[in-house]
């Protein structure tokens, strides 16, 4: 979903001439909605999106990798090298998270690898039709942003009644 709201957002500039990138993709700039919805925002000096040049046409593509591999792993350096290990939470009913290891699918090391692969030529719409993307539904999201939510709520309540 991520990657088809960047893919929408360079076809548009394309279509209007001034073919921009994104830019500032990064875990703080993405919200989602209840209904699924992706909506990127930007803070401070990054409001604007950039002008895609030969320095940043993959950068889109390069920070959606970071990205994936950052809400797999939990670390931020994004890169991929030997056997990653994976951090996985997982949900109990008392809304507490078990970390389990596990190998990352072949389909994930993939996507990775092409979301950093070094070439001149951009490929943010090979990017969104890789297999480890298709069947994204928006509807699998709910459960874990009612999560959140009532996560952030008991973590405000609980500082709220504090003395």
């Amino acid at each position: 979903m991520i990657a088809r709201t960047l893919v929408f957002l360079q076809e548009q500039s394309r279509r209007a001439g001034t073919y921009l990138i994104y830019g500032s993709l990064k875990a703080s700039n993405v919200f989602i909605t209840r209904d699924g919805i992706v909506q990127l925002a930007s803070f401070g000096n990054a409001v604007l999106p950039a002008k895609r040049s030969v320095d940043n046409s993959n950068r889109d593509r390069q920070d959606l990798g970071a990205l994936a591999s950052h809400m797999f792993s939990r670390d931020l350096d994004g890169q991929v090298g030997g056997v990653m290990q994976q951090k996985m939470l997982a949900i109990t009913p008392e809304g507490k998270s078990l970390d389990v290891k596990f190998e990352p699918s072949p389909q994930f090391v993939d996507f990775l690898e092409l979301c950093f692969r070094a070439t001149d030529v951009p490929m943010l719409e090979t990017v969104q039709r890789h297999p480890f993307l298709q069947g994204a539904n928006r509807r699998s999201l709910i459960p874990l942003l009612i999560n959140a939510e009532r996560t952030v709520s008991r973590h405000c309540f609980s500082l709220a009644a504090a003395p």
